[in-house]
């Protein structure tokens, strides 16, 4: 194949597919096609719903049909559709991109337009000299434009290294490569759309100042540039530009504080684990004619090797981690019970439960006590069992408290409601492994509801992983895990070897990555706009040196001039938090069930450090004024 082709994903290697051979049936087959022209996606899956209906499945072995579902390449690179999870990090990556771009446009506008408010008698002196408005008008937009386009080159210069440093920790933390089609370098695209969004920026930054310097009579502007008029002050336009940039700020600033808040919850280390002398692992067979798993004869030969290993107090098998939420199945209860408080709940009866398929020792290796009914027994591994055990989240979020023993509960297929899978009864309840981390279950990673099956009705399911728990220390076992393993089957290969605690730390990784970025953003994007809110309204202060004079000359107390200076921008900084708080409050009824107080508390604590920050701003030059002689002030141009 041609270099940098690595379809599906990042493959290199390619071997033929031999569909007649005697191999155990798996959770299903991944098939790759192209849509005909005048198709889409629905009508490929009622083709694909059509053919499987035809199939006669119970020939082929299996109690129930397979349901076949029709993804976009994008969506099957993931185990299932894009989900609320991923939709949630796209929306917050182009709210934060949306907003920062609005905070340091305003930001840059504010700067510029002071830069050229400075230079207004320059610009009378010019324009009673000869030089006609367009003419200084053009000369700004140029200035305004060499800056932004110097500014877009540092930006695109930086692209690239930190795509790359961001590809380099997702594979780092067990991503995998990315796929072979993702490029992390700047494309020609993005820097049209820098070289646009720059010019864009120019004209704003450039014009809109140039003409607001120059609109006035020059006579005017020479006699208020020598005549004691203090220099030009914000209003209008530039009123509006302050009052919503603060607004925005206030938006970013207290959306930020949530998702960095919740980032960071969900990448906490689950609490209630002692992790430590856990080693887990994943097993796969290396026979090219096997499915991409071990069978269950050498799973439990492994096993067995294992839990005779001298420091080994308990091995057990399951198909996911406790440390790892498992994606959502739905179930329904034999008598609905109270809707559970999950956001992916159904309804009355109908619940999102993750399941988990366990073999013996499961809760001994993992201290999970029973605290209701019983653990699983050796009859419950029969060829078809039956029997369930439920998690005291399970019975806290669906139960309502109530007793789950004796409760029947089954998997419904949302695609085939009416062949749901067969009752299961609750025998024990068993302490939650994975609580829900502080504050309760969040939009992004919820906490679930767990039901433990035993591993003899899954036993073919993928991935397996296999836990021991090692008293004595887990790196005496690690080291002997390779050589177990090829005493059992040369074919054995073993993953992620690791302690639960490591393992936990990399089902987190990602959160941990993504909370660190935002806050790395977050601080830029406050930081520059509280920059430009301070440099403007210090230099609007500085301007009215000359009136700060008159006043002392006239005999104007100081606390009544620092109340008049201060007053304007202080007005304004409380008008823009009033409305951003106003727009926050809305989003908030819009998606929760309104705001409460500690959204009040923070979008306080946010205006009165805006409002500090702004009288910081005056206090500066003020002070500097004040010490001026009023003789001096006099005399000055500004």
């Amino acid at each position: 194949m041609p270099e940098g082709f690595g379809f599906p994903v990042h493959h290199s290697l390619w071997l033929p597919l031999r569909l007649d051979e005697d191999r155990p049936p798996g959770p299903g087959l991944r098939a790759f096609g192209r849509l005909a022209a005048d198709a889409d996606l629905d009508r490929a899956q009622a083709e694909a719903d059509a053919l499987t209906s035809r199939i006669d499945w119970s020939a082929e072995g299996l109690d129930h049909s397979p349901v076949a579902q029709v993804l976009s390449y994008r969506e099957s690179l993931f185990d299932r559709p894009v989900s609320l999870l991923m939709r949630a990090i796209l929306l917050q990556v182009n709210a934060f991109g949306a907003l920062f771009l609005v905070l340091v446009a305003a930001n840059v506008a504010l700067l510029l337009f002071a830069r050229a408010a400075a230079r207004e008698r320059e610009l009378a002196v010019r324009t009673a000299l000869g030089a006609t408005r367009g003419r200084i008008v053009l000369q700004l937009f140029v200035e305004a434009l060499a800056l932004s386009l110097l500014a877009a080159a540092c930006g695109l210069a930086a692209t690239a290294p930190a795509l790359h440093w961001v590809a380099g920790r997702m594979t780092a933390m067990g991503g995998g490569t990315p796929p072979f089609w993702f490029q992390p370098g700047v494309s020609p695209a993005t820097a049209l759309y820098a070289v646009v969004l720059a010019v864009v920026a120019a004209a704003v930054a450039g014009i809109m100042p140039a003409l607001k310097a120059t609109g006035r009579d020059v006579t005017v502007r020479l006699t208020q540039g020598s005549a004691g008029g203090g220099g030009p002050r914000f209003g209008g336009i530039w009123t509006a530009v302050v009052i919503t940039q603060i607004a925005v700020m206030v938006v970013f600033a207290d959306g930020a504080t949530l998702m960095v808040r919740q980032a960071w919850r969900t990448a906490s280390p689950v609490p209630a684990l002692r992790a430590e002398d856990v080693l887990t692992l994943r097993i796969e067979r290396d026979e090219l004619t096997a499915a991409d798993r071990p069978d269950g004869a050498l799973v439990e030969q492994f096993s067995r090797r294992l839990a005779a290993e001298p420091g080994v107090a308990g091995v057990t098998v399951t198909s996911r981690l406790p440390v790892a939420r498992p994606a959502p199945t739905q179930m329904a209860l034999e008598t609905p019970a109270r809707a559970s408080r999950d956001p992916d709940s159904t309804g009355a009866g109908l619940i999102a439960a993750g399941v988990v398929a366990v073999d013996r020792g499961f809760f001994d290796v993992f201290e999970a006590p029973v605290i209701a009914g019983r653990g699983f027994e050796a009859a419950d591994f029969a060829a078809d069992p039956r029997a369930v055990v439920v998690d005291r989240y399970f019975v806290d979020t669906v139960l309502g408290g109530r007793g789950a023993v004796g409760r029947r509960i089954r998997v419904v297929d949302g695609r085939r409601p009416d062949q749901p899978g067969p009752w299961l009864q609750i025998v024990g309840v068993v302490e939650t492994l994975a609580p829900p981390p502080p504050g309760g279950s969040h939009l992004d990673d919820p906490a679930r509801p767990i039901v433990y099956r035993p591993r003899g009705a899954a036993a073919t399911t993928t991935p397996v992983f296999v836990a021991l728990r090692v008293p004595a220390g887990v790196e005496s076992q690690r080291s002997r895990l390779t050589e177990i393993a090829r005493s059992v089957s040369p074919a054995i290969r073993l993953h992620d070897v690791r302690t639960l605690a490591e393992a936990a730390d990399t089902e987190v990784a990602f959160w941990r990555l993504w909370a660190q970025l935002l806050v790395l953003v977050s601080a830029v994007a406050l930081f520059l706009s509280l920059a430009g809110i301070y440099a403007a309204t210090a230099f609007a202060v500085s301007r009215r040196t000359r009136e700060i004079g008159i006043r002392v000359a006239l005999g104007a107390s100081t606390p009544r001039i620092a109340a008049t200076i201060v007053r304007r921008p202080v007005t304004h900084v409380a008008s823009g938090v009033v409305a951003g708080c106003a727009l926050v409050a809305g989003m908030l009824t819009a998606v929760t069930d309104g705001v409460t107080t500690a959204d009040g508390v923070r979008l306080l604590a946010l205006g009165a450090g805006l409002v500090v920050v702004c009288t910081a701003a005056c206090l500066g030059p003020m002070r500097r004024a004040l010490r001026v002689q009023p003789t001096d002030a006099l005399g000055s141009d500004t």
